[in-house]
């Protein structure tokens, strides 16, 4: 038999509506049902989020196999499946640097590349 491990909700007491700023509360009918005081819409938006469609490059990007990449600042496009992901840390002494950063090897018939 597997332990059983409390949910976080059972190191909380449940609390009261939230209050919005006009003075009213949410009504329970629109609280998700997860215990989480998030209403239906809000959870609806996060699950959900709106794409925008109509974006379109202002320049032509040439399409390219990854084993004909080249080192230069040009406009291309390559498609691939994601064959490794790490979280590669750097630390730094600086106080605003960047900890690290998330790399991914991305693969495709021809060959494969990391992308930082």
């Amino acid at each position: 038999m597997a332990p059983q491990f409390p949910s976080i909700q059972s190191f909380f007491q449940a609390s009261k509506p939230i209050s919005a700023q006009n003075g009213t509360t949410k009504q329970p009918s629109t609280m998700s049902n997860s215990g989480d005081d998030f209403t239906i819409t809000e959870v609806d938006t996060v699950l959900h989020p709106s794409i925008n469609e109509f974006w379109t490059p202002t320049e032509d990007y040439t399409e390219m196999d990854i084993a004909n990449l080249a080192p230069g600042p040009r406009r291309i496009t390559f498609q691939g499946r994601i064959a490794n992901l790490y979280d590669q840390r750097t630390p730094s002494k600086k106080p605003q640097a960047a900890t690290g950063c998330m790399k991914c090897i991305v693969k495709d018939d021809s060959g494969a590349v990391t992308v930082c």
